[in-house]
């Protein structure tokens, strides 16, 4: 039975174009319904005479079994904690720069047939629920990357104290704090330093930016632990909790932030076979 897809536009990109012509054609050649958010049409009037369908965004992620995500990495990940709850496998068709978590480059369209005959594997990744709690009001946030502390406008030292499983682990003097899962270890969390994870790991990393105690370095900790992080203070400076690089939440005194994985997860579609390794070797290590 062909598959119903959803494609999940990213509409600041370049998508007028003979790539994104080519790969509709394909999409909807390969599958039984094609669906776009309804917020989308304007941006593409030469699909308005085809059969594909606007639909508001819970009925787009409800109807599909496979998700198509046009953009970045930003897009992948934005896209993905809409998903996540629906439990649909996504894949990324890179029109941004590096890509890393897009399956599928503008100039490998032939994998989308691999996808759409079912070709295919399915990652889970973990994600991260991030309660935000203060005097007067708690907030929840899921993320696929990253939670991260940072301060400004100039950055100074902080002081986070740190337990886990209610635990004190220790209080972390640095300039921000970025608690990572392993598909975001190879974003924010290793540009300051962290270990690159195999994104299937069950692990959250825990890394200090610029620390000022030699021995506050980064670590691993099972998937199953639950993360406490309190008096948090920065003289001076306001302090922000940011997840995925959104969602930014400016934190008060008495803030405290519980981070621990969630019970949904992202699954993202391979259809190359070279797995995790292959993905480095093209994208990271083979950099100019």
């Amino acid at each position: 039975m062909l598959p119903r897809i959803a494609v999940i536009p990213n509409t600041t990109k370049d998508l007028s174009g003979a790539p994104a012509k080519k790969l509709f054609k394909r999409l909807l050649a390969g599958s039984s319904s094609v669906f776009l958010p309804e917020d989308t049409e304007e941006f593409f009037p030469w699909l308005c005479d085809k059969s594909v369908r606007f639909l508001p965004e819970a009925r787009l992620f409800g109807s599909a079994d496979i998700i198509f995500v046009l953009g970045g990495d930003g897009s992948v990940i934005d896209a993905a904690r809409r998903a996540a709850v629906y439990g649909v496998p996504m894949t990324g068709v890179n029109f941004g720069t590096v890509g890393y978590l897009s399956e599928i480059g503008i100039d490998e369209l032939e994998l989308v047939d691999k996808v759409l005959s079912g070709n295919y594997t399915v990652e889970d990744r973990v994600m991260l629920d991030i309660e935000i709690r203060s005097e007067e009001t708690v907030r929840s946030i899921t993320a696929l990357n990253e939670a991260s502390l940072t301060n400004g406008p100039i950055t100074r030292l902080m002081d986070i104290e740190l337990c886990c499983n209610g635990v004190p682990v220790e209080v972390c003097r640095a300039n921000g704090l970025v608690i990572a899962t392993p598909t975001g270890s190879t974003g924010y969390s290793m540009s300051a330093g962290g270990p690159v994870l195999d994104p299937t790991l069950d692990c959250l990393c825990i890394t200090p930016v610029c620390s000022h105690l030699l021995r506050n370095r980064p670590f691993i900790l099972s998937g199953g632990s639950e993360l406490d992080l309190r008096n948090i203070r920065c003289e001076g400076n306001t302090i922000y909790l940011s997840s995925d690089g959104r969602d930014v939440v400016e934190l008060s005194p008495s803030t405290t932030i519980r981070i621990r994985r969630s019970q949904t997860v992202t699954r993202l579609i391979r259809a190359k076979s070279d797995g995790f390794l292959g993905v480095l070797n093209r994208k990271m290590w083979a950099q100019k």
